[in-house]
C-alpha cells in the first residue's frame, strides 16, 4: 500500500527554483503575513494579562499591608480592573 505512493513520479521543484519564482515570493509573503496575523493579537492580549496580574497583585499586597496587617478582618473585597475599582467591606 505505502510502496503505491512512493512509486508514483512526483515533479522535483528545487526550492532553489521555487524561491526565485514568483509565486515562490508570493508563498513566502502569504506565510509570513499568516504568521504575523496570529502572533500579534496574542502578544497584544499577553501583555494585557500581564499588566492586569501586575495591577491585581499590587492591589492585594496594598489591601494586606494597610488593613489586614494592621488588625482588621476584610469581609467582602471586589477588585475591577477596567474601572480600576475596588470594594472593600470591614
Amino acid at each position: 500500500m505505502y510502496s503505491d505512493i512512493y512509486d508514483r513520479k512526483i515533479p522535483q521543484i528545487s526550492q532553489e527554483t521555487l524561491c526565485r519564482s514568483k509565486e515562490g515570493k508570493r508563498i513566502g509573503q502569504s506565510i509570513t503575513l499568516i504568521i504575523l496575523a496570529l502572533v500579534i493579537p496574542s502578544l497584544y492580549f499577553a501583555y494585557n494579562l500581564l499588566q492586569e496580574k501586575k495591577y491585581t497583585n499590587k492591589v492585594k499586597q496594598f489591601v494586606q499591608q494597610q488593613f489586614s496587617d494592621k488588625g482588621y478582618t476584610v469581609v467582602y473585597e471586589k477588585l475591577l480592573t477596567k474601572p480600576k475599582r475596588l470594594e472593600l467591606a470591614f
